[in-house]
């Protein structure tokens, strides 16, 4: 085990996280070998583990092997006390979680067409799944949008995350702003509503800005919308009327 780290972390990279004069590295390779083999019970076939700075005087290291048992991943923390001469630390080795399978969009479309309900599993856990193995930066991701916006409306006073993967989603590609707009005139919901927040919370052109404020003014005072949408809807219009009046 002891010559596997130090085959990944070599010296220069061990001494580069310290501040000031590196403390002893055989120590630190014994000390991380000894706690990594209190978790294991089969030999190692592969490693591999990098090290980087975690605060004053500690580091912490990642990785990842193979055993007879499986692949596991690990992290350990460490602390050099230079008034004991030792290190303190913990380590953790857990099963690797494997990559989920690609998803087309296809796919992506259907499984988020089928969330109708929370009988099985809660609308956040359906949702992380069906994003599971999506391709985010596929040329047809916006070909989803529209189911997207639909499971919105089918279930408005649902965060689905707080903001969530769809949302983040919708951010990360962009290109969604006329969904959001038709979804938002056919029934607002708390994720249209809180992306429009989002939207006001950047840069953006007078003509814009006044855009997406009547648009969360329209859903606050919606006949379409629920409740708990139009409380919020005239919350965050209330607060980016302050963030207005605060510029000024």
């Amino acid at each position: 085990m002891q010559k596997l780290i130090e085959s990944q972390i070599t010296t220069s990279a061990f001494t580069d996280c310290w501040d000031a004069n590196s403390p002893p590295y055989e120590l630190f390779l014994t000390e991380l070998a000894q706690k990594l083999s209190k978790d294991l019970a089969g030999s190692i076939q592969e490693l591999s583990a990098s090290i980087r700075p975690w605060g004053e005087n500690r580091v912490r290291v990642d990785g990842d092997f193979t055993t007879d048992e499986g692949s596991k991943t690990f992290y350990a923390e460490f602390v050099w006390l230079s008034s004991l001469g030792a290190y303190r630390g913990k380590a953790e080795v857990r099963d690797k979680i494997p990559e989920p399978s690609p998803k087309s969009i296809d796919q992506f479309i259907s499984a988020i067409d089928a969330i109708q309900d929370e009988d099985e599993s809660t609308f956040e856990g359906q949702v992380f799944e069906a994003t599971e193995g999506v391709d985010e930066t596929s040329e047809d991701l916006p070909l989803s949008y529209a189911s997207v916006f639909a499971l919105f409306e089918r279930f408005p006073g649902e965060d689905f995350g707080n903001p969530g993967p769809l949302v983040h989603m919708l951010e990360g590609r962009g290109g969604y702003e006329n969904e959001l707009a038709n979804s938002l005139e056919r029934k607002p919901s708390v994720p249209a509503v809180t992306l429009v927040n989002r939207i006001l919370n950047g840069e953006l052109p007078n003509v814009d800005r006044a855009h997406w404020m009547t648009a969360l003014h329209d859903a606050a005072t919606s006949d379409t919308a629920v409740a708990e949408v139009k409380d919020l809807a005239q919350e965050l219009l209330e607060h980016q009327q302050e963030n207005a009046d605060d510029a000024h």
